[in-house]
C-alpha cells in the first residue's frame, strides 16, 4: 500500500495451508482446504505464522477459491 505498484503479491508457504485450529480433518476440510460436496475447492486456511516456527499461529485467514467473480 502506497507504493509505486498496483500488483502486489505475498508468497505463503505451504505449512501455512492448514486446519483452522489444528482440527482434525474432515469431509469438508483438509489439509486446509475446503470443499463443497462434490470436491470442488470453497475456500483455503492460512495460518499467520509457520507452524513450526518459534510462536504458534494466533489466527487463520479463509481465503475464498474463488472471487464474487466467479474468477
Amino acid at each position: 500500500r502506497g507504493g509505486p505498484y498496483k500488483t502486489v503479491v505475498k508468497l505463503f508457504e505451504a505449512d501455512q495451508l492448514c486446519n483452522p485450529n489444528f482440527m482434525m480433518d474432515t469431509d469438508r476440510i483438509a489439509g486446509g482446504v475446503e470443499v463443497d460436496k462434490n470436491g470442488a475447492p470453497l475456500a483455503y486456511y492460512f495460518s499467520d505464522v509457520h507452524p513450526g516456527g518459534y510462536r504458534l499461529p494466533s489466527e487463520w485467514v479463509r481465503v475464498p477459491a474463488f472471487g464474487a467473480n466467479g474468477r
